[in-house]
């Protein structure tokens, strides 16, 4: 009796079968486009982007358009997907681009905006509630605390660079200063308009 030899299966050749969801075309366009070009999902599945876009709402506002104001209650934080939105934090004007987040100390425990937000242009975004925060996928929620992280991080080096810029400016209007009134021995009190005024003397009379 001939005995055949058992076939051993290569557990290294296990295929694993994932189903995944039918997508309309406009979504799957759009998860290629964040995949591609937005570092916000750069590093991110097919799977958990479509896990967070199930979470989110789609909004398009035109220019002029506020996507929140000043003292707002908010619960959710933005995402640019295309166009571009103006930051309004008095007397200051900060830009968000393509890509870009805002909005985010809302879920961070700071429920009232503190800026005006408002469309330059035709612009869509993202609104992503709290509830990303509480996804079912660790992996979701694990990548998005990093990304609003990082994203934070580079909003901090923009502020600081900004600072130093006014710092340096503000040195060399003092420089300026004093060198049209060199006995002022404090340039910031040299740019006080008091400084500089003359009462006009009045015209005689007759």
């Amino acid at each position: 009796m001939k005995v055949m030899p058992k076939l051993r299966r290569d557990k290294s050749k296990t295929q694993q079968i994932v189903f995944q969801p039918l997508l309309s075309t406009p979504t799957e366009r759009l998860i290629n486009k964040l995949q591609s070009s937005c570092p916000f999902f750069i590093d991110m599945a097919r799977s958990e982007i479509i896990e967070i876009l199930s979470l989110c709402q789609r909004k398009t506002y035109l220019p002029g358009d506020q996507v929140f104001s000043e003292g707002d209650i908010g619960d959710s934080f933005y995402l640019v997907i295309q166009g571009e939105i103006r930051i309004l934090i008095d007397p200051r004007e900060i830009r968000i681009s393509s890509g870009q987040i805002f909005g985010e100390m809302a879920i961070l425990g700071l429920n009232t905006r503190t800026a005006t937000a408002m469309a330059k242009e035709e612009t869509v975004v993202l609104a992503i509630t709290k509830e990303v925060l509480g996804s079912h996928l660790s992996s979701v929620r694990c990548k998005v605390s990093i990304n609003m992280a990082r994203q934070l991080s580079e909003n901090l080096l923009r502020a600081d660079k900004t600072i130093q810029d006014l710092n340096n400016r503000l040195r060399e209007a003092e420089d300026k200063v004093r060198e049209l009134d060199p006995e002022s021995t404090d340039g910031a009190d040299a740019l006080k308009l008091e400084n500089y005024y003359r009462p006009i003397p009045e015209a005689d009379e007759g």
